[in-house]
């Protein structure tokens, strides 16, 4: 859906008769709403995400387009192993004196990393000098929805099934702001329709469907006579 099709989808959502520039929810208060909703549901569901391969020492810093705290994982090229991601707290219980390990001493055993510092680097611990590649995954800011025609997710055509849990978030906003009894239960209804599709359609669009051998061979040679 484009930035337009979301507001039509939210206005059918709360009631035509409520947008308008004299009316409780203005035409700028449903673009706030859609961006807001669009912004949070990007975090809900860690989405879009980019797969992007660097060679560089430590401490370095996630690409501009990451979003703060969207570290997702990261893969050491050289031994094809991920490495386990730690606040300094975590890192302290697991790793007892990591502090004092010195730069280049030995391949990366883990990454420290905080999601709430939005400008923290990314310490592959024990630090090093020499570039090293890595694998990373992360999750990448949305663009805000400014044109009639821009599209949610950075325009990601595989997010596009995600596109109505916008709609429903951004209709329960506009219901909060209501104070009333019948605008609070209301969003409480878009926010339950809000959960039950995130649900169904993370199942859908999200998860990758697992592998299914079917070997003759094997169930004969474990089947029971």
């Amino acid at each position: 859906m484009t930035r337009q099709e979301l507001e039509q989808f939210v206005q059918r959502l709360i009631g035509k008769e409520q947008i308008d520039a004299n009316a409780f929810y203005t035409p700028d208060e449903l673009l706030q709403a859609l961006n807001q909703a669009h912004y949070d549901v990007g975090l809900d569901l860690r989405i879009p995400r980019r797969y992007y391969v660097i060679e560089t020492p430590s401490p370095f810093a996630l690409p501009a387009e990451a979003l703060g705290g969207g570290l997702l994982s990261i893969v050491d090229a050289e031994t094809n192993r991920e490495l386990p991601i730690s606040s300094v707290e975590e890192a302290n219980q697991r790793y007892p004196g990591w502090q004092e390990w010195e730069a280049d001493y030995g391949p990366p055993r883990f990454v420290l990393y905080d999601p709430g510092n939005r400008t923290a680097a990314v310490n592959v611990i024990p630090k090093h000098n020499a570039e090293r590649k890595y694998y990373l995954h992360y999750v990448i800011q949305p663009q805000r929805l400014v044109n009639a025609l821009d599209i949610p997710f950075n325009g990601d055509p595989n997010l596009d099934p995600l596109h109505p849990l916008i709609a429903y978030k951004a209709a329960a906003y506009l219901f909060e702001s209501d104070k009333t009894p019948d605008g609070v239960h209301q969003a409480n209804r878009m926010l339950q329709r809000y959960e039950i599709e995130k649900a169904r359609l993370k199942s859908k669009v999200l998860r990758t469907p697992r592998v299914q051998v079917r070997n003759g061979f094997w169930r004969s040679f474990f089947r029971k006579g």
